[in-house]
């Protein structure tokens, strides 16, 4: 079967073309007719029927598009919606003078290039949240602190110090893609969320105070795991997540006569992060504020401020003085890691999406297998309810179904086209009809999305709450455009074989191909964590996303997208099968070829050619590798090859060789060289692919390079005590 339905166009003349024939036409049905000129009434009349009859043709030309959206239906495969961006905000008070805790409903809208909604309640406290960690002082900074660190080891009468840096995360505000891991480069691996009043007022002070009064009192945590994920090195584990946490806030605990410093655990009301390993909101239940305390974090006031199992010491009086509590966040696990591209308090998720409530939809005819359009297109269908008013029983709620088909009569079903926007019920007979005249009524239905929402960071700063901002830390994603009916048709044939379920390795491509990824590998019986081979049960998704320059660094799956690929494949996979969604093994190298230049062609130029020949033949996307569908998992490269590839840049007469190169904490190396052939092979793994940093063009050279200089700016260098401040710039 064709992987498209074929186009017809009925009548394709144009309004011009039209007038034209009947011009053509007049000396054969009105020879009398001889000045047909513009401006003429006759002239006038034939422009106008033109333009009618062009009307008139785009309308017929309509009912193939029909036929061809009802051969879609019939297969079951519908357009699919636009898909929202999603993200998430911080909110904050716009004046601390008189702020109190603002309760935001889910809903309420954020105004932005496109319109957004937050996707969940928030209590905005009235105090401002800063993230520390008491990060380890090692290495060459240790040893140059060294007489500082033991002048504090007396003072403190410390025997094993572990001298730390009050470090303040995101300070900026903004998200750091490529994540940062407190817990494993904190001394006591913990995260430290300062609660600030609003001002260095007493009235502000008071308010924060007071806000924890205001039982029950809820503050929400936004967190986004690392954005971008790193390469795993060859044969290397990768670290294990931490799973398990606990948060607590800084109290005070009558011991005897007296209060001693202590960490209240709070509970978690809710938690849309799965333990911290997607983007989301934790709400945490807070204290009254007589359980609440706020160390001394002066040294004027007590000398001991930072030590130990205290919070970290901030030593700027503008933000200390304004502390009214800590809350702590550790991990319960012993071993583990979880870098974190941002945190922060009052944050609230939002998505690219418009809500509507009690909308008519339309009057029923009464007539059977009806369809009745709704108020928009892309709806989201998991929040779309509908009612149909039932004689004297009023409106009565209707339920989604797949298949009308094999309804009950007396069903109160429907069938949902989210894309179109539109709902059509039974004939009576399968599924319910709505009676004539009967109103059919939209409870809730969310609607929107598209590609547009994607909006950089800090794009969108307004929320419709009085008195409130909005601070957004990273990007919005996962907007994509409604699908058309050209690209629902590319689908065909693969639906056909994998009825959206995936068995074999074409079906997980396919279905996975469907999130518009730009290049998707399966790698049966692979489990990646430990690289191993001909595991039963096991299937590895290797996803690539576009990347419109061709050079490096080369794409790579960030969290996000692996999140949504694996989201999307999980629900369709076979029950008993293992399924990872991986990134590629990018293998470093670089490569260089000598060649002399045709009379004519500026050296310059050809060096750029061959350079820019030599990326796309090394590219893992379309137009990359042998046959343009990317360079093969596996396949090893070959300075051979590389030549060849060199000797057809137009403007070159000959190629001298090309060598390659590995890539190390050292630079680059020569790869070793065959001496029966010269050949150069740079082997990969089955999930591995060569990533090219540099390409280097001697021109005139008697034979390839045999080293290289390295210009990619790349690095390549990767106890138990008591925790003890240090200020490093004022030693």
């Amino acid at each position: 079967m064709s992987g498209s339905i074929p186009r017809f166009m009925l009548a394709d003349l144009s309004a011009d073309e039209l007038a034209q024939e009947m011009i053509r036409r007049i000396p054969a049905t009105a020879p009398e007719w001889k000045n047909v000129q513009q401006g003429d009434p006759g002239r006038a009349i034939i422009d106008l029927v033109a333009w009618m009859g062009e009307t008139i043709l785009y309308r017929v030309n309509l009912l193939p598009r029909r036929q061809r959206l009802e051969f879609l239906r019939l297969l079951g495969l519908k357009l699919r919606p636009a898909a929202a961006a999603q993200g998430i905000v911080a909110l904050a008070h716009k004046r601390p003078a008189g702020a109190a805790p603002v309760f935001t409903a889910e809903g309420t809208r954020v105004s932005g290039p496109v319109a957004f909604e937050t996707r969940g309640p928030v209590t905005v406290q009235p105090f401002e949240g800063r993230l520390y960690y008491k990060r380890s002082i090692l290495g060459a900074e240790k040893e140059a602190l060294r007489e500082v660190i033991d002048d504090l080891a007396e003072l403190y009468r410390v025997a094993v110090p572990d001298p730390y840096a009050t470090t303040e995360l995101f300070e900026t505000g903004r998200a750091v893609p490529a994540g940062i891991d407190p817990f494993a480069a904190a001394t006591d691996r913990s995260v430290w969320i300062a609660l600030l009043a609003l001002d260095a007022g007493a009235p502000a002070r008071q308010a924060a105070l007071d806000a924890f009064d205001a039982q029950p009192a809820y503050l929400n945590i936004g967190v986004i795991p690392r954005m971008v994920t790193p390469d795993p090195e060859p044969g290397e584990l990768p670290p294990v997540p931490l799973e398990h946490f606990e948060w607590s806030i800084s109290s005070l605990t009558p011991v005897g006569s007296e209060l001693r410093e202590s960490y209240l655990p709070l509970q978690v009301e809710a938690d849309t992060t799965r333990q911290m390993t997607v983007e989301g909101t934790l709400r945490l239940l807070l204290p009254g504020a007589a359980s609440v305390s706020a160390p001394a974090n002066d040294i004027d006031v007590d000398t001991d401020a930072g030590l130990g199992a205290k919070p970290p010491r901030v030593d700027d009086p503008d933000v200390s003085q304004r502390i009214v509590g800590w809350i702590r966040l550790r991990p319960k696990d012993a071993d583990g890691m979880l870098p974190l591209s941002w945190m922060g308090i009052n944050a609230v998720a939002i998505e690219a999406r418009e809500t509507r409530r009690l909308i008519q939809a339309g009057v029923s005819n009464g007539r059977p297998a009806q369809v009745m359009p709704l108020p928009d297109t892309d709806i989201d269908p998991e929040s779309f309810v509908l009612s149909v008013q039932e004689g004297g029983k009023g409106f009565v709620r209707w339920f989604a179904t797949a298949d009308l088909g094999s309804a009950a009569r007396d069903a109160r079903v429907f069938t949902l086209d989210a894309a179109a926007g539109t709902v059509a019920f039974g004939d009576g007979l399968t599924g319910k009809l709505p009676e004539a005249g009967a109103r059919v009524r939209v409870d809730f239905m969310r609607s929107g999305g598209g590609a547009e929402g994607n909006v950089a960071a800090a794009t969108l700063a307004a929320i419709e709450k009085p008195g409130l901002a909005a601070r957004q830390p990273a990007a919005m994603s996962g907007g994509r455009a409604a699908e058309t009916l050209e690209q629902a048709e590319k689908r065909v044939t693969a639906w056909l074989q994998h009825n959206d379920r995936c068995v074999t390795e074409a079906d997980y491509k396919a279905v996975a191909l469907d999130l518009d990824l730009a290049r998707v590998e399966v790698l049966p019986r692979f489990r990646p964590y430990n690289l191993t081979e001909n595991v039963p049960g096991v299937v590895s998704v290797l996803a690539l996303p576009g990347k419109a320059a061709i050079e490096a660094p080369n794409p790579r799956p960030d969290r996000r997208l692996v999140e949504r690929v694996r989201n999307h494949l999980e629900p369709r996979r076979p029950l008993g099968t293992e399924l990872f969604v991986i990134a590629p093994d990018y293998v470093k190298m670089g490569a260089a070829v000598a060649v002399s230049v045709r009379d004519g062609f500026a050296p310059e130029e050809v060096a750029k050619a061959v350079r820019a020949a030599l990326y796309l033949f090394l590219w893992p996307l379309a137009g990359g590798g042998r046959d343009g569908a990317g360079w093969p998992l596996g396949q090893a490269v070959s300075n051979l090859e590389v030549e060849l590839i060199a000797a057809r840049v137009p403007g070159v007469l000959s190629s001298a060789g090309a060598s390659v190169f590995g890539y190390g904490p050292a630079g680059f190396a020569p790869v070793a060289k065959d001496i029966a052939s010269g050949a150069q092979l740079i082997g990969l793994e089955r999930w591995q692919l060569p990533e090219c940093l540099q390409i280097d063009v001697a021109i005139g050279a008697a034979a390839a390079p045999g080293a290289m200089e390295d210009r990619t700016g790349l690095d390549g260098t990767g106890g138990e005590g008591t925790a003890v401040p240090v200020v490093p710039e004022v030693c």
